[in-house]
């Protein structure tokens, strides 16, 4: 923002020509007792891809605002729900139907002897969809109270499952859903507003027996997190250990990694000796000076499958990391019988050459060069011929007075 003079990160769902959409952003920088905000236009990029020009826009307020730092605000949250003892596995089927929808949820546990919770209450936001004329809107509902109930005859010493229903009454079939992870305190490792249509799993916890496996997933420990170059290059390396390895292969790649505090996103490649992990993670969110606070959470390979947890940590330094631009991601769409999903897959960015403005910059310079250089030439051959004919001129006149004097 211009002003007040303030960064921030925002995010916003993919869109269509013409469509009203949410845009949310959380501020870097406090500002207090602003009475507008000003935005000057720019062009908008991710990660150096042009996105789309945001218009020029003053918006006045009726009384003064002001916005404290997101990651600050979040942060007692954050170390309160690092005690939970239950973590997150999965959300799926969801199922919209008038007035009313239902989804499917697993946790697991650290500890068997931890007995599950016979229910929880989520929040949850709603997108509807209508035609306005010629403008489609996306019509948003908040905080709409979910409650999720233990399914009796599907848990297991380590994890279990819920069925989940809206409580609240409203009109119309949403389309989709996000969980309001703010509203959530006794759960670890739910991704930020978790949406059922764009996690990726490969395995149905709906079913007892994929459930019974939860059990067997190693658990990881986080020794150290280093980023040296992060304020500049978006890479950290984390190096943990397991407490068991069975069936794991040396090497993992494009692995979503997440960073509670600050609120950050990741893709890693991930080596495996022995029981010793090198995580090596490319940062897609930047953030500033900071601790970090990461929640206990499942580590998934790029299919979906459960790779082993990873257990909460928090850090006695502070890091700093800008975003990486040594990988783009390319969202593929895919959906299974049970869920469609995103897929992130990560390429190195190709040196695709000089671009068109690069080319003509260097042209116009070698033009100027060259120019300036005729041009030193002409002049100094011209003044050379004004010197010698100056010089011809004095020997003319000193021969002359030379001559007359002899005559005299």
């Amino acid at each position: 923002m211009n002003y007040p003079l303030s960064e921030a990160k925002c995010e916003f769902d993919e869109t269509k020509k013409n469509n009203k959409k949410e845009i949310v952003c959380k501020v870097h920088d406090v500002f207090k007792l602003v009475e507008a905000l000003m935005l000057e236009q720019k062009l908008i990029k991710k990660k150096n891809k042009e996105m789309f020009i945001i218009n020029k826009k003053d918006i006045s307020f009726d009384s003064n605002q002001e916005c404290c730092n997101y990651n600050e605000a979040k942060t007692p949250f954050v170390i309160n729900k690092t005690k939970a003892n239950y973590t997150f596995l999965q959300i799926s089927k969801f199922i919209p139907i008038s007035n009313a929808f239902s989804f499917f949820m697993a946790i697991s546990k650290k500890y068997s002897n931890i007995a599950f919770k016979k229910s929880y209450k989520l929040k949850t936001k709603l997108i509807f969809s209508s035609s306005r004329l010629l403008r489609h809107l996306d019509e948003v509902l908040n905080n709409i109270e979910v409650k999720c109930d233990l399914i009796e005859t599907l848990q297991s010493d380590y994890a279990a499952g819920y069925n989940c229903a809206n409580i609240d009454n409203f009109s119309g079939s949403p389309f989709a859903m996000k969980i309001i992870t703010r509203s959530i305190t006794d759960i670890q490792g739910i991704p930020e507003d978790a949406d059922p249509d764009k996690l990726k799993y490969n395995i149905d916890y709906s079913n007892l027996s994929n459930l019974k496996q939860v059990g067997k997933i190693p658990n990881a420990e986080i020794n150290s997190i280093t980023g040296k170059n992060c304020s500049m290059d978006g890479q950290y390396v984390i190096y943990a250990t397991l407490n068991k390895n069975e069936n794991l292969l040396r090497k993992y790649s494009d692995v979503i990694f997440r960073i509670s505090i600050p609120e950050s996103c990741s893709i890693c490649e991930i080596s495996i000796k022995n029981k010793n992990v090198v995580m090596v993670c490319q940062n897609e969110d930047k953030f500033y000076k900071s601790k970090i606070i990461i929640e206990r959470q499942t580590i998934q390979d790029s299919e979906g499958n459960e790779l082993f947890f990873i257990d909460t940590y928090e850090s006695s330094y502070e890091l700093a990391c800008d975003i990486s631009l040594l990988t783009y991601n390319i969202n593929t769409g895919t959906e299974d019988n049970n869920n469609s999903s995103q897929v992130y897959q990560y390429y190195p960015k190709k040196d695709k050459g000089l671009s068109k403005t690069a080319i003509a910059v260097i042209v116009i310079v070698v033009v100027v060069v060259i120019a300036t250089l005729i041009g030193l030439a002409i002049f100094f051959k011209r003044r050379r011929a004004l010197i010698k004919k100056k010089h011809i001129e004095n020997s003319d006149t000193t021969f002359m007075k030379l001559k007359n004097k002899e005559l005299n």
